[in-house]
């Protein structure tokens, strides 16, 4: 994960998954004083988006999510 965080971007989500899996890992996705930071820094940023509601994602039942702005994406389900 700290090869990740001190990366430079060269594609657009090159280090996603691995700090995702980093932040499991550790603990962080379920930490209620990070996911506050997260949440408050969201509002900083985004306001208009975070008082929408944008950042307030349930995918628990959800098949071929994707979560962000202008997704293109195809599913076949079987």
């Amino acid at each position: 994960m700290r090869e990740a965080l001190n990366a430079r971007e060269t594609e657009p989500g090159r280090w996603q998954a691995a700090l995702g899996d980093g932040l499991t890992e550790s603990g962080a996705d379920t930490d209620e004083q990070v996911l506050a930071a997260a949440r408050r820094l969201l509002e900083l940023t985004d306001p208009d988006g975070a008082r929408a509601g944008k950042y307030q994602v349930d995918a628990s039942q959800a098949k071929g999510v994707q979560v962000g702005d202008h997704n293109s994406q195809t599913n076949t389900f079987n």
